[in-house]
C-alpha cells in the first residue's frame, strides 16, 4: 500500500491506495503523449502534473475519510494563470467540470468563472513542492500566437489532454492494472 499521507484515490475495496505523485505524474505522462500529436508534449505534462495539487491540502485527504467535497482543481489553475499560462489555468480549473467562462477581473471569489476562481481562497497544500518539480513552466506554444480563435482551438484541445488523461490514470488505478495502449487505429487512419 502506498503511503497515506497525501492520497489521491482509494480503491473501492480500501486495499490499495493511490499517492497523489503517483496519479500526477501519470496523467502528466499521458497527457503528454496525447499532447505530441499537436506539437504540445511538454505543456501538457506541465499541466498533468498541476491539475490536483489541491488534493495535497488537509481538507482533501479528510474528504478521502467521507469528508466534505473540496475543490481540488482551483489551486493549479491558481499557480498556472501566476505563470501567465492561460491555457493551462482554463484547462486545469475545468478538468472536473468544463471549461469554465473566462468572466472580468471584477467577478468576485465566488463566482464560477476564470477570473472568479484566481480570486478564490484555496486550503494550503503545499506538499506538492516536495514531491513534483514543474518549473519552469514550458514557453508558450505557437498556437498561441496566432489569433483567438487557433489560441481557444489550442485551449479546448490542452483541456482534452488533460481530461482524457486524468480519467485514463485514475480507471486504470480502480481497475487494478496498468494502462494498455495502442491496438487502435492510428492518426493517419482516423483523418
Amino acid at each position: 500500500m502506498a503511503d497515506p499521507s497525501c492520497l489521491a484515490h482509494r480503491s473501492s475495496d480500501g486495499e490499495r491506495c493511490q499517492t497523489v505523485q503517483e496519479h500526477l505524474t501519470g496523467t502528466a505522462e499521458r497527457a503528454a503523449e496525447f499532447g505530441a500529436a499537436f506539437g504540445c508534449a511538454e505543456q501538457a505534462r506541465w499541466v498533468g502534473l498541476l491539475h490536483d495539487i489541491g488534493k495535497y491540502s488537509a481538507a482533501f485527504q479528510r474528504r478521502l475519510r467521507g469528508g466534505e467535497v473540496v475543490d481540488h482543481s482551483t489551486a493549479g489553475a491558481q499557480l498556472a494563470f501566476q505563470q501567465m499560462q492561460l491555457p493551462a489555468a482554463f484547462a486545469i480549473a475545468g478538468h472536473h467540470g468544463g471549461l469554465p467562462d473566462g468572466g472580468s477581473k471584477s467577478d468576485p471569489g465566488s463566482a464560477p468563472t476564470l477570473f472568479g476562481r484566481m480570486k478564490r481562497q484555496v486550503e494550503p497544500c503545499d506538499g506538492w513542492r516536495c514531491e513534483i518539480n514543474p518549473f519552469p513552466p514550458p514557453p508558450p506554444p505557437a498556437q498561441m500566437k496566432g489569433g483567438n480563435f487557433t489560441q481557444a482551438f489550442y485551449t479546448r484541445m490542452l483541456y482534452s489532454c488533460l481530461v482524457d488523461a486524468d480519467y485514463l490514470d485514475t480507471e486504470a488505478f480502480m481497475e487494478g492494472h496498468a494502462l494498455l495502449r495502442g491496438g487502435g487505429a492510428g492518426m493517419d487512419e482516423l483523418l
